[in-house]
């Protein structure tokens, strides 16, 4: 169960009670003020900001409301809704399915690394297998070499240095990923130890203020879109992750790619075999070298394949996720902090 869950959520509607209080305070000493000035722009602020005051906390138990929703659905009882297949457990919350779907993309997206990065090592070190060839040779070894040579440098298999340059691009962009995916696991664990709802309560004062509803308005947004838009988005994409991510296996997946067994490259203590019994020759007998990394080049299409849905799963998803928080910050906050329309109806009345 998220942690966010088990919070004391009292806490944070006493401190929004405080800072209601405080805002009342200096709503009704501003509209005292005009009342004694007789100037009518400060009492018609001061009746909008009783609206608007109003708003803040229908926000706050609105969010409340929500957060107590999202605690108590369960992530497999909506799977079933829509025929879907949940990897995670039974009593997972929406909470707990944003988590599930970012812990899951990170595993993912760490598994695409190590299989690029141990492919990529491998055509490295096949492409850069040199030998020398001497134009002085006699005999079985070319002894007329040791007293003075000319010849070529020959590169036997560099030709798969292609596939190191798409190999190169793929752990990159597989790299980026996976920062990224712990970055937003990150976010997400920030946001539920509830520091994040600590800004309602100043937002609710901070909007009565003169010229700094807008700011208050980005407080109350902020606490609003990270405790509701940021969760949902990302257990909505772990409703359908199965799609992408193979979770075969439940909680012990490997996370592989579903299309070719990678699962040997997911150990990155995984290193090319070096027993004995190997002869200098050998080295520049492909098959060999192949042999001892485990190499196939049938594999690489599905390592990349492998990067580019790790791509989508912990970097494209998550920035969608993301982005349409920030865009729910925006629109709240001008809902919130716009004053033109509330102000023409209070001088109607």
């Amino acid at each position: 169960m998220a942690g966010v869950c088990s919070m004391d959520f009292s806490v944070v509607y006493a401190l929004s009670a405080y800072g209601a209080i405080l805002a009342s305070i200096v709503i009704g000493g501003s509209f005292m003020l005009g009342q004694v000035i007789r100037n009518p722009k400060v009492t018609v602020w001061a009746k909008t900001e009783i609206f608007q005051l109003g708003a803040s906390v229908l926000s706050l138990l609105f969010l409340g409301l929500l957060m107590s929703t999202f605690c108590s659905a369960r992530m497999s009882e909506i799977s079933s809704m829509f025929d879907l297949t949940y990897s995670g457990t039974a009593t997972d919350s929406i909470y707990d399915g944003a988590e599930h779907y970012l812990t899951g993309a990170a595993f993912y997206a760490h598994n695409a690394l190590t299989a690029a990065r141990y492919h990529l090592s491998g055509f490295t070190v096949l492409a850069h297998v040199g030998k020398f060839r001497c134009d002085m040779a006699t005999g079985a070894i070319g002894w007329g070499c040791m007293f003075g040579y000319s010849g070529e440098n020959l590169a036997p298999f560099g030709g798969y240095g292609a596939l190191n340059g798409a190999l190169t691009v793929v752990f990159n962009a597989t790299l980026m990923s996976f920062m990224m995916a712990l970055n937003y696991l990150f976010i997400l664990r920030y946001v539920y130890h509830g520091f994040v709802l600590f800004l309602l309560p100043v937002g609710i004062f901070v909007r009565s203020l003169p010229y700094l509803r807008t700011f208050g308005s980005v407080l109350i947004a902020t606490a609003i879109s990270f405790m509701v838009v940021y969760p949902f988005m990302l257990a909505a994409f772990d409703l359908m992750s199965d799609a992408l991510i193979n979770r075969s296996g439940g909680t012990t997946a490997p996370y592989t790619y579903a299309d070719a067994d990678l699962t040997g490259f997911d150990d990155e203590s995984v290193y090319p075999d070096t027993s004995s019994g190997s002869s200098f020759a050998m080295m520049f007998d492909e098959d060999y070298l192949k042999d001892r990394y485990g190499l196939k080049e049938y594999n690489v299409p599905h390592v990349v394949m492998f990067g580019a849905h790790a791509f989508i799963a912990a970097m494209f998803l998550p920035s969608i996720a993301l982005l349409a928080t920030i865009a729910s910050i925006v629109y709240l906050s001008r809902l919130y902090g716009e004053e033109i329309d509330l102000s023409r109806i209070m001088q109607m009345v």
